[in-house]
């Protein structure tokens, strides 16, 4: 499993997650801050 901060440098250095993610071209600085995975697992628990 990859951490939080290796997720978001793989979407930096790859184009396919960002398209996976909406991103119109291609941006090769980080598209989000790994925080945002702390929000997305207290939605996830919720449930």
């Amino acid at each position: 499993m990859m951490s939080d901060e290796e997720t978001v440098e793989q979407s930096r250095e790859n184009p396919y997650p960002q398209h996976f993610l909406g991103l119109k071209q291609y941006e090769d600085k980080a598209v989000f801050h790994p925080t945002i995975f702390i929000y997305f697992r207290k939605r996830l628990h919720e449930r």
